[in-house]
């Protein structure tokens, strides 16, 4: 069963969370529990988009987006992905490993000690100048 957890927004992200809120009003009027809603077979509003509705969505932006890695491929990049991303940023500025667990709704400190162990077999040389895991937006020519 999935819980519901509290996690900190910045206000540009409160700002883009209400946006959405009102398209799905809008588009929902009077039942609009989910930010996202499934966009077919939803006439009432009730259903949420599926984790796998969402990543096909992702893929394709990231499709479109032409985004790429540092060597140049298209970028393969999933939604857990950025959760993972997020755990390690906070361990490797020294957030300590509670707030960490609070913060992604770990039951366990186990699962957030995974994340420590991750980034302590990292070493720092191959981190570089702190470009490596960025991603840039090509541009098409004809």
């Amino acid at each position: 069963m999935r819980r519901e957890a509290a996690v900190p927004i910045d206000e540009e992200l409160e700002t883009e969370i209400c946006r959405q809120q009102t398209i799905v009003a809008e588009q929902w009027p009077g039942a609009h529990p989910h930010l996202f809603p499934a966009l077919t077979g939803n006439a009432n509003g009730q259903r949420a988009m599926t984790y796998y509705s969402y990543r096909l969505m992702m893929l394709h932006w990231l499709k479109v987006c032409d985004i790429r890695d540092e060597q140049g491929d298209p970028v393969h990049l999933t939604p857990h992905q950025w959760r993972h991303t997020f755990a390690c940023r906070l361990i490797n500025r020294d957030v300590p490993q509670e707030v960490v667990r609070v913060l992604l709704d770990h039951e366990s400190t186990q699962m957030t000690a995974h994340y420590a162990r991750i980034t302590d077999q990292t070493p720092s040389a191959t981190l570089g100048t702190g470009h490596q895991g960025q991603h840039q937006r090509r541009t098409r020519h004809p």
